[in-house]
């Protein structure tokens, strides 16, 4: 089973004049209450919806177990000093952002370890038992086959759907705004 909150906050008129606008403010690791700072006047006349799956979302995509440890040897910390998590970065593994990885693209062994590492890591993580989901059919599926940008595009259209809108109007931060170009791409016929 998934728990997939989301905000709404209505207009004051209603029907709300501008319509349905759904929220996202990008991630990783924004939850519900980013959206509270952009409820003003530059968006009177909506009704507001968040992103689905933030913060208190289950199963959540962050490491839920992390810990300082008492100290650190002579080396240095490793990752599994501070989790177990199997979604953790591997112990030796570069540090990664959503663009880029701390390596020198000339240095031949610093980049063959990056994907060394990266092939050790994403069958852990996908492994995890925590994504692992039974169906009402008894049937497991792996919840990480069901996230990504385009599942979330049917989400935000399933949300239009639900509060009867025959548009859906998307305002995104960062990847946020990456969501609603995605959300046009696939459902150009009901964005705003």
């Amino acid at each position: 089973q998934l728990e997939l909150p989301v905000a709404m906050r209505f207009a004051a008129t209603q029907p709300a004049p501008q319509g349905v606008l759904l929220v996202h403010c990008g991630g990783p690791g924004s939850d519900k209450s980013c959206v509270r700072y952009t409820w003003g006047d530059h968006l009177e006349g909506y009704d507001t919806i968040t992103q689905r799956g933030m913060g208190s979302a289950s199963p959540t995509l962050n490491c839920d177990n992390s810990r300082l440890p008492e100290r650190c040897p002579e080396a240095g910390c490793r990752v599994s000093d501070f989790t177990d998590c199997p979604c953790a970065l591997p112990d030796g593994m570069p540090q990664l952002g959503e663009i880029w990885a701390d390596v020198d693209p000339r240095n031949a062994s610093q980049v063959e370890n990056l994907f060394q590492k990266r092939d050790e890591w994403g069958p852990r993580c996908a492994a995890s038992a925590k994504f692992q989901l039974k169906g009402k059919n008894g049937k497991t599926y792996n919840f990480l086959s069901y996230v990504g940008t385009q599942f979330l595009a049917y989400d935000i259209d399933f949300f239009r759907r639900a509060v009867g809108a025959d548009l859906m109007n998307v305002y995104g931060y960062s990847y946020g705004t990456y969501v609603g170009g995605v959300y046009a791409s696939v459902f150009s016929e009901y964005s705003g």
